[in-house]
C-alpha cells in the first residue's frame, strides 16, 4: 500500500471517477467503478436497496434511460481511510430532467471503496435527503 497521502488521493480520484460516470451515464465507466461483487449495495434515492453488482448495474440502466439530462455536483467532501477500506461523505446537488419536468435536489451521500488489487473499487453508495444540521435529530427530540 502506498503512503497515506497518495491512498487518500487515490480514493478521492476513485470517488471523483463515479460521480463523473453518473454525470455522463455511462455504465461501462460505473462498471470500472464499482467492485462485480454480490457484497454490493447501493440505495438510490427514492428507490429500493439494489443488492449485489448486477442489481445496481440495472437500477443505473434505467435511470439513464429515463433521464434525458442528468447533473451531479459534489461538495463537503470528508474522507476516511483505514487499511483497504475508505468511506466518503459528501453533498450531492442533482438536477435530473425526464421527459417535461425537471427537479433540483440535495442529497447527502455516503461512498465506500475497498481496495483489491490496487484499485479502489466502489462497494457502497448510500443516498439521503440533505438537511442541515442544528442540534439532535428529530427522532431523538
Amino acid at each position: 500500500m502506498g503512503s497515506r497521502s497518495s491512498e487518500l488521493e487515490f480514493v478521492q480520484e476513485a470517488n471523483l471517477r463515479y460521480y463523473q460516470a453518473v454525470a455522463a451515464s455511462s455504465l461501462p465507466d460505473l462498471e470500472d467503478i464499482w467492485l462485480p461483487s454480490e457484497a454490493c449495495r447501493c440505495l438510490l434515492p427514492g428507490g429500493p436497496l439494489l443488492k449485489g453488482w448486477n442489481a445496481i448495474r440495472h437500477g443505473w440502466q434505467e435511470l439513464f434511460a429515463r433521464a434525458r439530462e442528468l447533473n451531479i455536483q459534489v461538495d463537503r467532501v470528508t474522507v476516511q481511510l483505514e487499511d483497504d477500506r475508505a468511506w466518503l461523505n459528501c453533498r450531492e446537488r442533482i438536477l435530473l430532467v425526464a421527459g417535461r419536468q425537471g427537479r433540483e435536489s440535495w442529497w447527502q451521500a455516503s461512498n465506500l471503496f475497498w481496495k483489491r488489487q490496487e484499485r479502489w473499487r466502489l462497494v457502497l453508495h448510500h443516498a439521503a435527503p440533505w438537511k442541515e444540521q442544528s442540534g439532535a435529530p428529530r427522532w431523538l427530540q
